[in-house]
């Protein structure tokens, strides 16, 4: 998941040219979904290249689908969903598992409460 923010984090900087960047977590029953959007350039079309295809393969490998969305001046969003249970297969580890290190995460983190451990993870991407 970092590094996925984090490509989406360098596309937006390096070809976008965007000024703001919004990452949202949402965990939801058995799914856990990345949203990162930005108000740079964007485009009518776009080319898989090496940095999205990259994103795409390993987001595939564990049972995941990628979405992008664009258009002409009004920046970029890229979607990460995941299974956990799809996730669970891929890792050859239990569904109740991975609920277990997600909430192991929040717990780490100082605290169970979604946006905080978002604004926490924007922080620490930052540095």
């Amino acid at each position: 998941m970092i590094n996925f923010i984090k490509e989406s984090i360098t596309n937006a900087l390096k070809h976008g040219k965007a000024s703001a960047i919004e990452i949202s977590v949402l965990e939801e029953q058995d799914t856990i979904q990345i949203m990162v959007k930005d108000n740079g350039r964007g485009c009518d079309s776009f080319i898989y290249g090496f940095g999205l295809k990259s994103m795409e393969e390993r987001i595939e490998a564990i049972g995941g689908q990628l979405s992008v969305q664009s258009e002409p001046m009004k920046g970029f969003a890229l979607h990460r969903g995941y299974n956990s249970k799809e996730i669970a297969e891929k890792l050859f580890l239990t569904q109740g598992t991975v609920k277990n290190y997600l909430s192991d995460l929040y717990t780490k983190i100082g605290t169970n409460d979604r946006a905080k451990a978002v604004l926490l993870l924007k922080r620490y991407l930052s540095t």
